[in-house]
Order: C-alpha cells, then sequence, then structure tokens
C-alpha cells in the first residue's frame, strides 16, 4: 500500500495534469507556497524527484513510524472547526428534488406504467440530475487539498473563479474557472447551451444571487 501511495504521487507530480488550469500557472502558484517565506527556495515545490527517491530508500527505515510518532501521537497542537448550517437547506434542496420527482411520477402514471416501474424510473432519475455552480472563493479547493495556501491566496487576489460541479455520487469536482463572478455565471450557461438537451427533461435552471453574479 506504501508503494502504490509513493508511486502515485510521483506519477502524478510527473504527469503534472492540471486540468482546465494553465501548467504555467499553476507551477508559478506552486511556487509561492514556499517563495513567500523564502526568497532563497523559490523551486522547492518544483523540484521533488529527490524527495521521492529519499523516500522509497527510508520507507523500511521507520520513516512513516517517526512521522506518526512525532507529528500525531506526540503531538500537543489541536484545533476547533465550527461549522455554520444553513437552516432548512437540507428541506430546500429534497423539496426540489420531490417536486421534480413527482411531476414524473404523475407523468408516468398518466401512462399507466406499474408501481414497481415508476419507482425504477425515478431512481434513474436522481442519476440524470447535474449540479453545476460558481464558488466565490478557491478556500474550498485548498481546504480540499487541490491546491495550496499560497495558490488560493493568489487565485483569490486574482479573481479567479471556480466552477463546481456535483456527481450522482455526491463528489464535488473542479470543472472549470473564469476570472470575476459575471464571467463564471456567464462561462456556466455557455457550458448549458453546450450540453444535450435531455428529450424528457429539457429544462435547464439558472440562479444567481446579487449584483455581482448578474450577467450583464
Amino acid at each position: 500500500m506504501i508503494d502504490a501511495g509513493i508511486n502515485y504521487y510521483e506519477f502524478k507530480y510527473r504527469e503534472a495534469d492540471f486540468g482546465s488550469y494553465p501548467k504555467g500557472l499553476m507551477y508559478c502558484l506552486t511556487m509561492m507556497d514556499s517563495w513567500l517565506y523564502d526568497d532563497s527556495k523559490p523551486f522547492v515545490h518544483l523540484q521533488a524527484l529527490d524527495i521521492f527517491d529519499k523516500i522509497k530508500t527510508e520507507k523500511n527505515n521507520g520513516l512513516f513510524e517517526n512521522i506518526i510518532r512525532d507529528y500525531l501521537l506526540n503531538n500537543n497542537h489541536g484545533s476547533v472547526v465550527t461549522l455554520s448550517p444553513k437552516r432548512g437547506l437540507e428541506e430546500e434542496k429534497e423539496e426540489k428534488t420531490a417536486s421534480v420527482l413527482a411531476k414524473y411520477k404523475k407523468k408516468l402514471i398518466s401512462r399507466g406504467m406499474s408501481a414497481k416501474y415508476i419507482v425504477e424510473k425515478c431512481e434513474e432519475l436522481k442519476k440524470r440530475i447535474k449540479v453545476c455552480g460558481c464558488a466565490g472563493t478557491l478556500e474550498y479547493l485548498r481546504r480540499g487539498g487541490r491546491i495550496g495556501k499560497a495558490a488560493a491566496f493568489a487565485g483569490t487576489m486574482a479573481n479567479i473563479k471556480p466552477i463546481m460541479s456535483v456527481s450522482p455520487e455526491g463528489t464535488v469536482e473542479a470543472v472549470g474557472k473564469a476570472i470575476g463572478a459575471q464571467r463564471a455565471v456567464q462561462t456556466i450557461a455557455d457550458k448549458l447551451k453546450k450540453t444535450r438537451l435531455d428529450e424528457e427533461f429539457p429544462v435547464f435552471s439558472l440562479y444567481s444571487y446579487g449584483e455581482e453574479y448578474t450577467i450583464k
């Protein structure tokens, strides 16, 4: 398992696949993770091959055991995480889903479909619902480990808005980016125009809040 993990991250480092983000920009932002704090080490996070070689050499000599002991088991530090819920958010989502499913169910009943068939089709419909949105900050990508702190900071300063999508399995993925909120919303609208319509449910819903996110 350790070898698989090392091979995975080394391949990921060598491949340097940043998706839709320009490779040069991502390299620059990665450099900021060290360059901001030490002018003599701008490339330390880009020159990682020696680190991978050291890990491979020391992995059987207690490297990970020592890290776990020193930084986890014997760590005297702690953190307090505060979650701020939105009252009624879950009910709001459930109502929207229930409304779509209820209309679909009524349509199937009018066609004389059996109860079992209706249940199966409604479950299938859930997987066909797609959600895409714009995050107002790169902070969520940083918290998820997709980008570093400096990259998130620099991207926020450049007003880069990540465009996120929710898969049928419930995972959140970055599918694009734009500079500024209005361009982000416009990018989502353009993506909708290029998306193939579901013949049974040819409906797209685009919602934005505040003047900043209004397409002009």
